[in-house]
């Protein structure tokens, strides 16, 4: 077996547990399992909200939580990842035989490398908000007061959210797929390129939308990279927590999910040649890069 590199060594303990059921045949099966599981988790969500509100305003509901463009939307979109949390920790439980725990590493280092990623991201960009916050281009969303009652709701929806995907992509598909394969393309690329398929969303996102699949395997990318530096989820989820509540809480484009942030930036249009986007594209990766090199450097110390 081709050995790791020595900045991925961490990954040999961390995917170690997942060793004796590493075939993947289970892990195909898991797979489907979590989707099945999530899927009837949201199904079971649309009999609620039809008992609770009728048929007519379920469907509205159910079709405002994937939009978000209000506060409570937003905040049930979020909660609504609480499925595919469940669904991975009951795969590895019952079909893989091990403790759900394993998917996240040492407790105490975990935590650790996830305070501290997400403190050197949020300091980062929080720096950066500073310097935009005079561009004319940004309107008021939510004003101050309501901000403040919904952001608890919001952070512990966002820490759902972050990491219902952290533990599926960068926990049990790393996991399972390192234990059998040493190589980074392999348990790096695959793991990223299934995240970017889950962010594929026309209806949403428009012609936007290659555009977003481009950003989230770069994003899923990086994730895996702190998550073989470090042997634990922390790092990751803390990356991907402190990324998201910037975008979702300070500063959003106009349009999908953009219910709780306190600015609004506009969405840049498509010219003839996807000149504009491709140009959102570039600084979005180049930030996205910056907030990894952040979280490497504050893992360091």
């Amino acid at each position: 077996m081709t050995p790791l590199l020595a900045s991925y060594r961490p990954l040999s303990a961390f995917s170690d547990p997942a060793q004796p059921t590493s075939q993947l045949w289970r892990t195909l099966l898991g797979l489907v399992a979590v989707m099945l599981v999530y899927i009837l988790w949201l199904a079971g969500l649309n009999l609620f909200l039809q008992w609770r509100y009728g048929r007519i305003l379920a469907a509205a509901i159910r079709e405002g939580m994937f939009q978000g463009q209000t506060a409570g939307m937003a905040l049930l979109g979020l909660f609504s990842f609480a499925g595919l949390l469940i669904g991975t920790l009951a795969v590895v439980r019952l079909i893989h035989r091990r403790r759900a725990g394993t998917l996240f590493g040492p407790p105490a280092r975990m935590i650790r490398d996830f305070r501290v990623a997400a403190g050197g991201v949020l300091t980062l960009n929080l720096v950066f908000l500073i310097f935009s916050i005079g561009d004319d281009s940004l309107r008021p969303g939510q004003s101050l007061g309501p901000f403040l009652v919904h952001l608890p709701f919001a952070l512990i929806c966002l820490l759902i959210q972050t990491g219902a995907e952290e533990v599926i992509f960068r926990g049990y598909l790393i996991q399972q797929l390192a234990a059998r394969f040493r190589t980074p393309a392999v348990w790096m690329l695959i793991p990223a390129l299934l995240f970017a398929m889950g962010h594929y969303a026309p209806d949403l996102s428009g012609n936007a939308a290659p555009y977003v699949v481009t950003w989230a395997i770069l994003f899923g990318i990086l994730a895996a990279d702190l998550t073989a530096r470090t042997g634990t989820l922390g790092a990751a989820w803390g990356f991907h927590f402190a990324n998201n509540a910037m975008v979702m809480l300070l500063v959003n484009s106009e349009g999908s999910f953009s219910g709780l942030a306190l600015w609004l930036a506009p969405t840049p249009a498509m010219d003839a040649g996807g000149g504009s986007l491709l140009a959102a594209l570039l600084v979005q990766c180049a930030s996205l890069c910056c907030s990894w090199l952040a979280a490497r450097i504050a893992l360091r110390r």
